[in-house]
């Protein structure tokens, strides 16, 4: 009998994800196999199988591999200098959004059921990272309602990486990181 030698992969999972997401969020979840496959450089056959199935793909390619780095940050202690580590989240978290919120929006138009990628009986990560921020601004020692600027902070980081996504001249000319400078004043004067 003859041994079959499988051919090595020349594209990671990673590399093929992040391909395919560039190509879902310009021509949408309704976009052809046949393109898919021509955007990340894999046959139509060959991506099935790796995948299981265009909705599987969809679905892997839309959603964030795994938590952000900063999650780990807001998980631990403040530290000294509570106002750079908050600006450093802050700038993180817009440049996120930048990248979920139209993976979220392509997602959302697609066939998949968004309670599949949001239990109802399951925290939804924008609400944990509510939560994540105000329990760490208090932490950190900032005054008045935490949960209120928690959930002002999240959302205009959500609006601007929104915002920058649809187009850079929507966001006022600074920079994030200026952006996120001002945001964190306000939380820890």
């Amino acid at each position: 009998m003859e041994r079959v030698i499988a051919r090595p992969r020349t594209i990671t999972d990673e590399r093929a994800l992040s391909l395919a997401r560039a190509c879902i969020v310009e021509h949408g979840p309704g976009v052809s196999l046949a393109k898919l496959s021509k955007a990340v450089g894999l046959s139509p056959p060959a991506l099935l199988k790796r995948f299981g199935s265009k909705e599987r793909l969809l679905f892997r390619a839309l959603l964030p591999s795994g938590p952000p780095a900063w999650w780990q940050t807001l998980a631990a202690e403040p530290g000294p200098d509570a106002r750079a580590v908050l600006v450093d989240v802050l700038t993180e978290l817009c440049d996120t959004f930048v990248d979920v919120g139209p993976a979220l929006a392509a997602l959302r138009m697609s066939t998949v059921d968004v309670d599949t990628v949001f239990p109802p009986d399951a925290l939804a990560p924008p609400v944990r990272v509510r939560r994540m921020l105000a329990t760490w601004l208090s932490r950190a020692g900032a005054t008045g309602d935490t949960e209120a600027l928690a959930d002002a902070m999240v959302g205009a980081a959500e609006a601007r990486g929104y915002l920058t996504w649809v187009g850079p001249q929507l966001v006022e000319g600074r920079s994030t990181r200026e952006w996120a400078e001002r945001m964190a004043a306000l939380g820890l004067p």
